[in-house]
């Protein structure tokens, strides 16, 4: 049902989030948790905490409100969006995810040790967190600023005269190789004319009535790179799911053995969100080589646990940090990648629909591992799960590549009467852009957001 009530709200919310701004929407899931937690505190005083009908009440307020509150909020990533412009979103989107991952290890710690009290009455648990709750509610409030248009407003300041007028490149700008002829999503983030159009909410719903799955689908890159993300979250979530099972039946470990393990990863992850800040800020193409990356490391991480731990733990060891690493460059990618391929007021609903995205292939991964799990198999035939991530990862770099061949297509202007020849050249330099730090195509080409939406001229753009 959590599942279930997450499709339902995200797809809304993020029309919401398009039309009325991300800031409110922000406002409604923190105050919506202070409600949760709240009615888990006054459980305990109804029936001696037995009843369920507050339990349930919460657990729907926490379902519908959780793609704002919970992981990897859209809304959140839609707001860095909204922040950064295309040479620093890669950084932005980094930035976020590594205080996410940082925090979140700080909460599993906290949760540990309550835990380990053996508490018998955890209605001051849930009033603590209901306090949180309250603390980030009031912060969205009186400190959060609007960021829906906030670009607009930072273009208009510096602009005077004809709203049509370019504004002057500064002194970073001229520093920059492409400065001199600005990309036209550099001029679309800069430019007065890149004003956000906001809509009324029934307007909104009317344009695109099946919200972002609408903006997927008059793309073949977004539908090429939403296909490839459901499979990289398939393989993702299916190896953490195996994960603990594995150890403890295969490698014969005990809990807080298993428990270390996954704070290790965590830590790998974090100094894999430390070089990919680094990457993105050195390497041309950025976000489309880290996300390469990322899956082409899960895939060998996966590969050296299935295949050695059953004959060296060290083998496990290098295999699962490489996994955690590997989380490290992929993960920001998703939404950065994302981002650059819609217009601000899409940003929120586009973000919203790879919430979705990956949550099937959570889903997916949940019945696939499970099922092919077996806790009672020796050797190699143990890893069969990670063997499984493995041809799901090679399946999603393989279509990750496919994409960077339509980028490089409409780059180029590639006619549909192209040869044989030609097609080979381009895909091997789509190949070649995952992992060359000297691939200096995507400073200079043109605005995703246009070659989504108008461009014609090649079979992989806009139908």
């Amino acid at each position: 049902m959590g599942y279930a009530l997450k499709v339902c709200s995200v797809f809304f919310l993020g029309i919401v989030a398009d039309t009325s701004g991300r800031r409110l929407v922000m406002i409604v899931g923190s105050a919506a948790l202070i409600v949760a937690f709240g009615l888990l505190a006054l459980n305990s005083y109804i029936d001696n905490g037995t009843t369920l009908i507050l339990i349930t009440v919460s657990s729907v307020i926490q379902g519908l409100t959780n793609p704002v509150t919970g992981g990897v909020s859209p809304f959140v990533t839609a707001m860095v969006a909204d922040m950064t412009s295309e040479s620093t979103r890669g950084l932005g989107m980094t930035s976020y995810a590594a205080v996410r991952t940082l925090f979140s290890i700080i909460a599993f710690g906290i949760g540990y040790y309550i835990l380990s009290l053996d508490l018998t009455d955890y209605t001051l648990v849930w009033a603590g967190f209901a306090g949180v709750a309250v603390v980030t509610t009031l912060l969205f409030v009186f400190v959060a600023q609007e960021t829906l248009g906030a670009r607009d407003t930072d273009a208009t300041a510096g602009t005077t005269g004809d709203d049509n007028e370019t504004p002057t490149p500064s002194p970073a700008d001229s520093s920059s190789p492409s400065s001199s002829v600005p990309s036209p999503l550099r001029r679309l983030n800069r430019g007065a004319a890149s004003k956000v159009q906001r809509k009324p909410l029934a307007q909104a719903i009317r344009n695109n009535p099946c919200a972002g799955c609408c903006i997927v689908g008059r793309s073949k890159f977004l539908r090429l790179f939403t296909l490839s993300v459901i499979l990289m979250y398939c393989a993702f979530g299916g190896t953490f799911m195996i994960s603990t099972s594995y150890l403890l039946a295969q490698m014969d470990w005990i809990q807080a053995n298993a428990s270390l393990a996954l704070f290790c990863q965590s830590c790998a992850t974090i100094a894999g969100y430390i070089m990919n800040y680094w990457t993105v800020a050195n390497v041309r193409g950025e976000s489309y080589t880290t996300f390469g990356i990322g899956v082409s490391a899960a895939a060998l991480g996966n590969l050296m646990v299935g295949l050695l731990s059953p004959y060296h733990v060290a083998a496990f060891w290098v295999g699962f940090l490489i996994i955690g690493i590997a989380y490290g460059f992929a993960l920001p990618a998703l939404p950065t990648i994302a981002s650059l391929h819609a217009e601000p007021e899409e940003q929120a609903q586009l973000q919203s629909t790879f919430t979705v995205a990956t949550m099937i292939g959570l889903i997916v991964a949940s019945e696939l591992h499970t099922n092919i799990y077996d806790e009672n198999a020796v050797g190699i035939i143990a890893g069969t799960p990670f063997f499984a991530s493995v041809g799901l990862l090679v399946v999603s770099l393989i279509i990750h590549v496919a994409v960077c061949y339509c980028l490089e297509l409409a780059r180029m202007n590639v006619p549909n009467n192209r040869t044989l020849l030609t097609d080979a050249f381009i895909l091997f330099r789509a190949g070649v852009s995952l992992l060359s730090p000297e691939d200096v195509y995507w400073s200079a080409s043109p605005n995703p957001v246009q070659i989504s939406r108008h461009h014609q001229g090649n079979s992989c753009g806009a139908e």
